[in-house]
């Protein structure tokens, strides 16, 4: 894949806490690609005995040309953040996509909610991970920082331009549980303002019916009770995707999604 070289220079660990937009105005050479809209909607659910139910199984698919990554030089922190590291526009393998948030809509009822409610994002090297994750609401989000040298940690609502959390971190181990990006159904970024290349995205459900898709691209979705429901796909960069399935009791669903890249 063609590699775009992008240089950075990331505010210093000195800086006393001036927000976004002082880092946006410190990266001059780096322009992170604006994350796609995800339909993600409240839906009122309710957990309801089950009967005889379903699965939905299958895989998302890349077609056409991956958009181009982005191969970042920091100017400062190197020797944390490194002197050169590669921004992943799209983990894909043999045309699977990866970290790709796939859901049912519509599900009004059907099998309880996740018993397990705590997720991990780690900060290391001056990036985010997981790059996506999906997460059912009111859980709590624990953040991991690694880096002996400052982050600043912004959460912000996609549709919205005002934060849910900052954290700032300044400390090598540190760990800050944060509640308020999983309070609602929606997406939400984490986004590093010191370090304007370290993001990640988290999609909240007030459902179980969700999964993100594994390194070969591939996703299962159980429980499912038998009717007609909207399967969606979303990737931060790529977009969304949709189709119809139909859930028969007892049965299992094999489902392919392809994302087109414009």
């Amino acid at each position: 894949m063609v590699l775009v070289v992008a240089a950075v220079a990331a505010c210093s660990r000195d800086d006393g806490g001036g927000g976004a937009d002082s880092a946006a105005s410190a990266a001059p050479g780096y322009e992170p690609a604006a994350a796609s809209a995800a339909p993600i909607a409240a839906t009122r659910y309710a957990v309801a005995p089950l009967g005889q139910v379903g699965r939905v199984r299958g895989t998302v698919e890349v077609v056409g040309t991956i958009p181009p990554d982005s191969v970042v030089r920091p100017i400062s922190d190197q020797e944390v953040c490194g002197d050169s590291l590669v921004d992943v526009t799209v983990e894909q393998s043999g045309g699977k996509l990866a970290g790709a948030v796939v859901w049912l809509a519509g599900v009004k009822s059907g099998k309880r909610p996740p018993m397990n409610r705590r997720y991990e994002m780690d900060i290391e090297g001056c990036r985010m991970s997981p790059r996506t994750q999906a997460a059912f609401v009111g859980g709590t989000l624990n953040v991991h920082n690694a880096d002996r040298v400052q982050h600043r940690t912004r959460f912000v609502r996609q549709g919205s331009r005002e934060p849910v959390a900052i954290v700032p971190y300044s400390d090598e181990g540190q760990l800050v549980p944060v509640t308020t990006a999983l309070a609602r159904p929606g997406v939400v970024e984490a986004r590093c303002d010191l370090h304007p290349w370290g993001r990640a995205w988290v999609a909240v459900f007030d459902h179980p019916y969700f999964a993100v898709t594994s390194p070969i691209g591939e996703f299962a979705l159980d429980s499912v009770p038998p009717g007609k429901y909207t399967l969606l796909a979303w990737h931060p960069r790529l977009g969304v995707v949709r189709d119809t399935v139909r859930v028969g009791g007892a049965e299992e669903r094999a489902v392919v999604l392809r994302m087109t890249v414009r």
